[in-house]
């Protein structure tokens, strides 16, 4: 009897691994029946659940090692500055990026907040900053009393944009994969799938949002304090910014010129944070993207002009809290970057043939400045943070804080940043896979959810279990 079941084993081991191979070679082959073959596959096995999952796990590792076999490199974008390539969208303006779509709708109590739009000839003309207002939430959607608040940084001869995550996952397409297949700094196209709360994605996002058309940057929670002036902004001002309560640079109210080299600087420090996060769907934005970012870029920024910087502001500087001044720096010395920027040579060619430039100049890159005001115990006189009534507006649209992701997700055992984008570029080319062409930020980014009882986590679009260990 002991022989006979031996034997009946045995087959069954053999059946299986003839038809992992046939899944294999219908990978290779292209075919869309893989997933049938793997049912099939799991039909011919009478074996525990854990048996099964060590299955799957086996054929997943064995598929990765073909898919990386198939292709040298794999990335989710490339660089190509080809001609062709010209055909491809353009930059969108602020009208078309803050569209609002037909039927677009509202839960009861709330309505949709409509852009205020002013000619250029008033918001742009003989100035380098325009006097234009930029806010961000997940939808158009408010109550009236937020809308009341928002109206606060309506100013004279100001435009006021409200960017919902439609906008924001579509400039952030643009920044990962322009016109000419590049992206904005290096790596940002991967390091854009590791956002995985709404803290961090509007971080990335203002970024993008001011360099590539510069303005004012205010979190919606703010309100301008008694000390705060439109006019504190001149024609000339290069970039603004007033100081933390920290001692660095406040990134919840901004305000830059376009194409400015700081904001470079900073995205490219959100990369180097966001890349190596341990626990992907845990965002610490303060360090990684937040205020942490801004300070290394500032640093960065000043380094590339030879000052040496550790991105605080020095003491006894701000008499009366006004600086009369700035610092000055740039992308790199001598127009060579000291960060890797893709679209760098597609920028020189540019300006050698004369053709409609998608790019700034490499003089627009050097000598710039970024004036700072105020003092860390003083930041309130300027911009007032966290507006009376804000968990009520949080709740209506549907906000959470960031915070709460240590909650939910634990500190080890964890599916990294670098993990997760594996994944991605494996399953993007994976013809059978939910992922498969996918390219836009908000199908890939992390979308995972930990069951704790099993220590298993789900994608939460696929519904897959998934365990850290199946990259180890």
């Amino acid at each position: 009897m002991t022989i006979r079941m031996e034997r009946k084993k045995k087959r069954k081991r053999t059946r299986l691994y003839v038809l992992i191979l046939i899944v294999l070679l219908s990978f290779l082959r292209g075919e869309r029946k893989m997933s049938k073959h793997y049912d099939f596959v799991l039909e011919q096995l009478d074996a525990p659940t854990n048996a099964l999952s060590e299955s799957y796990n086996v054929l997943r590792k064995q598929l990765n090692d073909v898919a990386q076999a198939a292709t040298n490199s794999i990335t989710i974008h490339h660089g190509n500055a080809s001609k062709e390539l010209r055909e491809r969208p353009r930059l969108p303006t602020l009208e078309e990026l803050t569209v609002i779509r037909e039927n677009y709708e509202c839960s009861p109590g709330t309505h949709v907040f409509r852009n205020i739009v002013l000619p250029r000839s008033i918001t742009h003309v003989n100035r380098k900053i325009p006097q234009v207002v930029h806010m961000t939430a997940k939808t158009r959607c408010v109550t009236d009393s937020l809308e009341q608040h928002i109206m606060k940084w309506k100013f004279p001869n100001h435009s006021l944009y409200f960017h919902d995550d439609d906008a924001v996952y579509a400039l952030l397409d643009y920044a990962a994969n322009d016109r000419y297949g590049y992206e904005i700094v290096e790596n940002f196209s991967k390091a854009a799938l590791c956002i995985s709360n709404g803290a961090t994605m509007a971080d990335m996002w203002r970024y993008v949002l001011l360099y590539h058309y510069g303005g004012i940057y205010t979190d919606l929670d703010n309100s301008p304090g008694k000390k705060f002036s439109p006019d504190l902004i001149t024609p000339k001002t290069d970039s603004y910014y007033f100081v933390e309560q920290v001692g660095v640079m406040s990134q919840f109210w901004m305000s830059s010129s376009q194409h400015h080299p700081l904001l470079l600087h900073v995205l490219q420090k959100c990369v180097q944070k966001l890349m190596p996060q341990r626990n992907v769907m845990i965002n610490n934005a303060p360090k990684t993207t937040g205020p942490g970012a801004l300070k290394g870029g500032m640093i960065m920024f000043q380094n590339a002009s030879g000052v040496n910087s550790n991105g605080y502001l020095p003491k006894g500087v701000y008499s009366g809290g006004i600086y009369d001044g700035g610092y000055v720096g740039g992308l790199g010395d001598a127009g060579i970057p000291p960060s890797k920027v893709p679209w760098w040579e597609t920028m020189l060619q540019q300006q050698t043939d004369n053709d409609d430039t998608e790019y700034p100049s490499a003089s627009e890159l050097l000598n710039r400045t970024v004036t700072v005001m105020g003092r860390k115990d003083n930041t309130n006189h300027f911009v007032f943070r966290n507006f009376s009534g804000k968990e009520a507006a949080w709740k209506d649209l549907n906000m959470t804080h960031y915070q709460k992701d240590r909650q939910r997700f634990p500190g080890n055992g964890c599916i990294s940043c670098r993990q997760h984008i594996q994944r991605m570029e494996m399953l993007v080319h994976w013809n059978i896979s939910h992922y498969y062409g996918m390219t836009g930020i908000r199908e890939l980014i992390a979308h995972y959810e930990f069951k704790k009882q099993g220590g298993y986590y789900i994608d939460l679009r696929t519904m897959e279990q998934l365990s850290p260990s199946d990259w180890e």
